[in-house]
């Protein structure tokens, strides 16, 4: 299924910890992150929203409740 191909693709990305995530996700589109937000499970997700910096996440967070 695509989801499960999606993971397996940024599986090592988002195995990273927050120090090492935030640099690396701080330089991708929102669209990019909202990709990567909504495949993620609870875990991903909240690792995501903790690495970014708390203006992108909230525009994140506003662009996934549209």
């Amino acid at each position: 299924d695509d989801r499960e191909a999606f993971l397996e693709k940024v599986k090592s990305l988002l195995n990273l910890d927050e120090k090492e995530l935030a640099p690396i996700i701080n330089q991708m589109s929102n669209q990019q992150l909202i990709r990567l937000y909504n495949g993620g499970g609870s875990l991903h997700k909240e690792k995501l929203l903790r690495s970014l910096e708390p203006e992108r996440a909230a525009a994140i967070m506003t662009e996934i409740m549209l």
